[in-house]
This record gives structure tokens, C-alpha cells and sequence, in this order.
């Protein structure tokens, strides 16, 4: 449901994030662990998974290498992600009865202090939550949910204690989503592309679920595709058939008046289908199942009757020739681009699609009733 970032958007948001960490939090983390055998035990394993130069010796701590051990671990990007995780996750145990997370990483000391290892890192996640994640550069990526794209996002700013100050909360905030989730992988609360902007409502029902896609490094695109289910096409047009040709060759029959007589109230509740394309590999083709499943995007964009109604109508109404016309003559004066005309008409384009809400859904809507091939989607 998101553009993936490309590299230079990555480095950018990287130093972005890295300054904020260097101004707001850096001395703490560096204090804390500092002050910690059990943290130095920890990091210099992290050293080692990263295969970063050693900075613990006889001497001590070396703390400027200790800062680039931070960096690299609140940086680290998709494949090291991955890689960290492999690693460390072999050297942790879990106790399924209490939850707790055991680091069994070579040290008895680690073993004892599981807990406050990890609350270190939940810790300092808390905190974070305090102050504005959404810089200008996160900002600019993140203008809608990139679990479902049916909802903007706004500041993810932790909400005031309830009274505040003043006596009132007076902002409201979406929230920041753990793609690995923090309660499995605490060391990794405060890696930014482990950090996911969402919804409320995505990341609830998302708990600790994984291995969906990631936001920020990958899409759907036109491996999926969203369609009106046939079932939703009669609840439109009021006629009955069994598929997309015998639907076609009824409507031209009937004439488009009968695309009128319609009740959104009555009879199906399933009017959307998320379509994924057969021939794609298997491991892709599992986390878009995953993303499709664990955000009941189907039964979520089945609800937005309204939309679906409007946007059937305004493909009927509104032909390719007659927007073609308009921008002709209007184009010009007003300064305004095909792709611009389109957005107004419809309400998405298809380049930022992640921009405004329902913009995947809308384009592909758009693409199923002018008829697009479905046989390669199941």
C-alpha cells in the first residue's frame, strides 16, 4: 500500500534521524550503558553480529566507537535488520509461561539481567514516544497510513497525561507501529526502519504479528490488485450474472440508466476483493497474503460503500474523451496537468499514490471497470 523508499530518500531520513538521536538522546544512552556491565556484555555482542571493531578492553570502553555502535544499531536497514535478528535470536531463549525474554548470549550476567536489559531499550522507547517522531523528512514519506492508505497520518506525538496543564489533551496523534515487534525484539525499539508510521486502528490489529510487508521497503504495486466483487456489481447496476464478461454484455443490453437502480443497504456485505498476482515469488506473494490478512483490508475497504458507489458513477459519467475536453479548454488558463485532472476527478494519481488516502484502491477500481485483464490474479 506504500512506495518503498529509494536510496537517497534512505540516507536522507537516516542523518535526519541519526541528528535528532545525537541532540536528544545520545548521552543518555551512553550514560546508561555506560553504567551497566550487563549493557557493555550486551552491545559487544551487538559489535560482533555487526562485525563493527571491537570498543571494550582492559582499558575500558572506548566511547567513541561505543557512539558508532549506537548509530549503527538505530540505523540499521532492512537486510542487517534481518541479519541482527538471525544472530542474536539464536543466542536468546524465551520462556513461553512468563514471556520474558532470556539473552543467553555467552554470560550468566546476561541470564540474570534479562529484564532490565530489555527494559533499557523499552525504556528509552517510552521517552521517545514523548517528543515529535514526525520530522520533515518522515513527514513528507509517511502523509497516509502505509498499512491500509484509507486514513491520513497527523504528529505521532505521545497523547498528554489526561488533565495535562491545561485540563485537556489538545492534540490528537497517530502512532508508531514495530515492524519487529518491540515486546520479541527490545533491542530493536528504537531502530527507525523498524519504526512504521500508522493508524490506530493498523496497529492494534497488527499486535505482534510479522513477516507482512514492510513499508519502507517494499509494495504491493500491481502484484495485487483490489476488485468490485460480482456480488457488488449487482448491488450496483441491479442485475444479476455470474461474471465480469456476462456482466458487460448485460450492461451494454440494458443501457447505463440501469447502473441507477441500485440499494447500497441491502444484500452484500463483501464488496471488495484483493486480488495477488499468481506467477510472483513465493516468499513476496506470502507477506502480501499476510498484509492482506492481518489488516482485513478487504472486509476494511468493503465498508467504504459510499466511495464505491461514487467512484462507479463518476466512471460512467465522466468518459476519457469528455476529460480530455475539459482540459482543453480549461487546462491552460487554470495550469493544470492530465495527471492533475485526473486527481481532481477522481481523487488519486497514480504516481503518489501513498499521498492521499484510498489512492491504490481508487486507480485499481478504476483499472478493474475499464476492464483490465484478471487472469493473472487469483
Amino acid at each position: 500500500m506504500h512506495k518503498p523508499m529509494n536510496d537517497s530518500k534512505t540516507e536522507i531520513l537516516k542523518k535526519a534521524y541519526w541528528k535528532y538521536f545525537k541532540e536528544k538522546k545520545l548521552e543518555n544512552w551512553k550514560d546508561k550503558i555506560l553504567q551497566s556491565e550487563n549493557m557493555t556484555l550486551l552491545f559487544i555482542k551487538i559489535v560482533e553480529v555487526l562485525v563493527l571493531e571491537i570498543f571494550y578492553s582492559t582499558e575500558g570502553i572506548d566511547e567513541a566507537k561505543l557512539e558508532k555502535v549506537i548509530e549503527k544499531l538505530v540505523c540499521i536497514e532492512k537486510n542487517d535488520l534481518k541479519k541482527l535478528i538471525n544472530i542474536i535470536e539464536r543466542k536468546i531463549s524465551r520462556n513461553k509461561k512468563s514471556k520474558k525474554i532470556e539473552y543467553a548470549l555467552g554470560s550468566s550476567n546476561l541470564e540474570d539481567n534479562a529484564d532490565k536489559i530489555s527494559d533499557f531499550f523499552l525504556e528509552q522507547y517510552t521517552n521517545f514516544q514523548q517528543t515529535v517522531f514526525m520530522t520533515d523528512n518522515v513527514r513528507d514519506y509517511f502523509l497516509t497510513c502505509p498499512y491500509c492508505n484509507a486514513t491520513y497520518l497527523f504528529d505521532l506525538k505521545q497523547r498528554s497525561k489526561r488533565g495535562g496543564e491545561s485540563g485537556n489533551s489538545d492534540y490528537f496523534a497517530d502512532q508508531l507501529d514495530h515492524y519487529y515487534p518491540k515486546s520479541k525484539y527490545p533491542y530493536l525499539a528504537m531502530s527507525i526502519f523498524n519504526l512504521i508510521p500508522s493508524c490506530p486502528t493498523c496497529n492494534h490489529i497488527k499486535g505482534n504479528k510479522e513477516n507482512h510487508l514492510h513499508p519502507h521497503f517494499e509494495e504491493m504495486g500491481d502484484n495485487a490488485k483490489f476488485t468490485l466483487s460480482m456480488s457488488c456489481l449487482g448491488e450496483l447496476t441491479g442485475i444479476e450474472f455470474e461474471n465480469m464478461k456476462e456482466y458487460k454484455e448485460l450492461e451494454s443490453d440494458l443501457g447505463t440508466y440501469v447502473s441507477l437502480n441500485f440499494d447500497l443497504e441491502e444484500g452484500f456485505k463483501k464488496r471488495v476483493e484483493l486480488k495477488i498476482k499468481k506467477d510472483i515469488d513465493s516468499e513476496l506473494k506470502e507477506r502480501i497474503e499476510n498484509s492482506k490478512k492481518i489488516f482485513q483490508l478487504e472486509n476494511k475497504y468493503s465498508g467504504v460503500k459510499d466511495e464505491i458507489r461514487d467512484l462507479y458513477f463518476k466512471h460512467k459519467l465522466l468518459s476519457q474523451s469528455q476529460r480530455e475536453e475539459t482540459l482543453s479548454q480549461f487546462g491552460d488558463s487554470l495550469g493544470i496537468t492530465p495527471e492533475e485532472m485526473e486527481e481532481v476527478y477522481f481523487g488519486a494519481r497514480k504516481t503518489e499514490e501513498h499521498k492521499r488516502p484510498l489512492s491504490k484502491f481508487i486507480n485499481d477500481i478504476r483499472d478493474f471497470l475499464d476492464g483490465d485483464d484478471q487472469d493473472g490474479f487469483e
